[in-house]
């Protein structure tokens, strides 16, 4: 089941591939739209798209409405999913590329994280092993 764009908030459509991650939205989050102003109900928002040039957006949709829409998701961590079409392949972290990417970011890397993800948005560490990304892209299901 796939498609080339996401229906969000009523009609947008926003093209699939310019997606890096979709991510149920957190009590974080709610908090930072609230602090936007009272005319955002941070309530309505369902789900946070994050983007390949590194812009955020929040959608009304829940996971399981991009799924019915045709999106086929992968699951890569707790409430965060990657449209399957975007991803190219992954690798698992090693000591040398956790030491790498925790110096060009400036602080430890999170032990949790276990793989690299190259998307068509970029790449992305998660906290599935490498192995396990291949293999829910090859046979996406719905979690939500």
């Amino acid at each position: 089941m796939t498609n080339e764009f996401l229906r969000v908030n009523g009609g947008d459509l926003i093209p699939l591939n310019t997606i890096k991650r979709i991510r149920k939205v957190t009590d974080e989050d709610r908090k930072s739209l609230s602090a936007l102003g009272p005319q955002v109900d941070a309530n309505r928002f369902m789900t946070r798209l994050e983007f390949a040039d590194g812009r955020k957006s929040y959608a009304n949709e829940a996971i399981s409405d991009f799924h019915i829409q045709g999106v086929a998701l992968v699951q890569v961590d707790d409430g965060a999913f990657i449209p399957s079409d975007n991803i190219i392949k992954a690798r698992d972290l090693s000591a040398e590329d956790r030491r790498v990417i925790s110096d060009k970011i400036g602080r430890d890397l999170r032990e949790d994280f276990c793989a690299s993800v190259e998307t068509k948005a970029g790449r992305i560490l998660v906290t599935i092993n490498a192995a396990e990304v291949m293999r829910r892209t090859a046979h996406p299901t719905i979690e939500t």
